[in-house]
């Protein structure tokens, strides 16, 4: 049976974990923004239906779409990096402060 300082530790540390999961939802927020202008500007850059409606008969160079496409896949695993420690730490948090007294 944990004891009432211990009690309190545990306390804080759930809402320590609360709160940097609020952080980084705010983090994972600013990642998907990236990694949506990521997918627009290669969408612009690269994809010759989107360069068609747009008027853009010219073929995309192949140099700067290998570049945009790299800039989007580490977007996506900045992104799903952050959403995966939001979810981790938010989980913990919030079992650490619900866990019940073992009294």
């Amino acid at each position: 049976m944990p004891s009432l300082p211990e009690k309190g530790n545990e306390t804080k540390k759930g809402a320590s974990l609360v709160v940097l999961s609020i952080v980084l939802l705010f983090v994972s927020i600013e990642s998907i923004e990236r990694l949506d202008d990521a997918n627009k500007e290669y969408e612009k850059e690269c994809d010759v239906s989107y360069r068609t409606i747009m008027g853009n008969f010219t073929t995309p160079e192949q140099g700067n779409c290998d570049l945009l496409l790299d800039a989007k896949s580490t977007r996506t695993l900045e992104f799903l990096a952050t959403l995966s420690l939001f979810l981790v730490t938010s989980l913990a948090g919030l079992a650490t402060l619900l866990t019940p007294d073992e009294n």
